[in-house]
C-alpha cells in the first residue's frame, strides 16, 4: 500500500497534504489537515477512489505526524508500507 503526499499549505496553524491512492496514474487529489496548535488530524477531501476515506485514515493521518515533524515537513513523500 502506497501514497504520495504534496504539501499545499503550511503556516502557524495548519499543514496540508494533497494525497493520493495506491495506483501510479491516481491523481493526487485527496486532502489531509494537521493542525499544529491542536494536533488534530482531518480528512478535507477524499482521493479518487478513496470513497469512503479508509486509505487516509489507515494510511496517511496514522504517518502524519511524523511527517511533519520528523521529516521537517517536506514538498513532496511517497508513502509505502507493506
Amino acid at each position: 500500500m502506497n501514497s504520495r503526499l504534496f504539501l499545499k499549505v503550511k503556516n502557524d496553524e495548519v499543514v496540508v497534504y494533497m494525497y493520493s491512492m495506491d495506483r501510479s496514474d491516481a491523481p493526487s487529489d485527496g486532502e489531509v489537515q494537521y493542525s499544529l496548535k491542536t494536533g488534530e488530524r482531518k480528512i478535507l477531501k477524499t482521493a479518487t477512489g478513496d470513497d469512503n476515506g479508509w486509505h487516509a485514515e489507515w494510511l496517511v493521518l496514522r504517518h502524519l505526524r511524523r511527517i511533519i515533524f520528523d521529516e521537517n515537513c517536506p514538498e513532496k513523500h511517497f508513502l509505502a508500507i507493506g
